[in-house]
């Protein structure tokens, strides 16, 4: 009987030590990475150099970028002074081009300068008689131009 009473002492202390580690408090979390690089008023990293020279962060500095010019010669095929129907007219000019000469697609615009007038500018050549020679073939096929020369003209891009 005596084993019995210290086997049943046994069980009731190893119940009770039980019940008073489960009654403890829990272990605290461990916190996140970036709660405890925040967290704290300093934080040092060990890592290799060639690590922490990927880790710097430099502002690049803005270069603006280069400015290039180029002169070609273009025909104006068309001017007029700025009215509603003139811009009508020169709209109607351009699509004319691009649809009838493909070539030049790319290189029609209409311009009005300020207000004061409308023009129909066509191509980009390198020489003046290209230009010139391309405006008499425009005039010709076009009827609604009513100009044929060529003017100089300077891209900034």
């Amino acid at each position: 009987m005596k084993h019995r009473t210290i086997a049943n002492a046994i069980f009731i202390i190893c119940t009770l030590m039980c019940a008073f580690i489960s009654d403890a408090a829990p272990e605290p979390e461990q916190p996140d990475i970036v709660t405890h690089l925040t967290d704290s008023a300093q934080t040092v990293i060990v890592a290799p150099p060639g690590v922490l020279k990927l880790l710097e962060y430099n502002v690049p500095q803005a270069t603006p970028a280069p400015r290039h010019t180029s002169t070609c010669f273009r025909a104006l095929i068309y001017r007029e002074r700025s009215c509603t129907e003139a811009k009508n007219t020169a709209q109607k000019l351009a699509q004319e081009v691009r649809r009838r000469f493909p070539e030049y697609r790319d290189n029609v615009s209409v311009q009005t300068n300020g207000g004061a007038y409308v023009r129909v500018l066509v191509g980009r050549f390198d020489t003046h008689a290209e230009a010139e020679a391309a405006a008499k073939k425009l005039r010709s096929a076009l009827p609604k131009a009513n100009m044929s020369s060529a003017q100089r003209h300077t891209f900034t891009r």
